[in-house]
């Protein structure tokens, strides 16, 4: 496996054929607002017996997780963390919501190179008026322009 943090998370995602998308500070910076943190925030949406192929499936000796923050995040649609021992990132492994926009979103979910990108306006537009955040996208875009 490639020692990228982000490319280690993509392939073991991958090999375990769980949906995801990338969030947090990587997506934010794709996006153009960039921020670094020291983890790696992926949405994910498995089915419960997918996802316990995958956290078994962990080398130990290069992965830590606990089976007790599993079945929490599980029981919640919580997050739970994998650190990468080798590197010392913690990747936030977030279950996906089964909410309109949560769905809407994930489903929208697109592979991308992070080495460019763009908004899709109409796409966020729709949304802040649907989850009430008008005045927030207003001082918002008002400050990008």
């Amino acid at each position: 496996m490639s020692a990228d943090p982000l490319a280690v998370v993509v392939e073991l995602l991958d090999r375990a054929e769980i949906p995801y998308m990338l969030a947090g500070s990587f997506a934010s910076t794709y996006h153009g607002s960039p921020r670094t943190t020291h983890d790696i925030d992926v949405v994910i949406a498995p089915t419960r017996p997918v996802l316990d192929r995958f956290v078994r499936g962990l080398d130990e000796e290069r992965y830590y997780v606990s089976d007790v923050a599993v079945d929490e995040a599980w029981r919640r649609r919580g997050m739970f963390n994998v650190l990468l021992l080798d590197s010392g990132w913690k990747v936030d492994l977030i279950l996906r919501k089964d909410r309109p926009f949560s769905r809407s979103e994930f489903e929208r979910r697109i592979r991308v190179d992070l080495a460019g990108g763009r908004l899709d306006r109409a796409y966020i537009e729709r949304w802040v008026g649907v989850l009430g955040l008008l005045d927030l996208w207003a001082r918002v875009d008002s400050a990008d322009s």
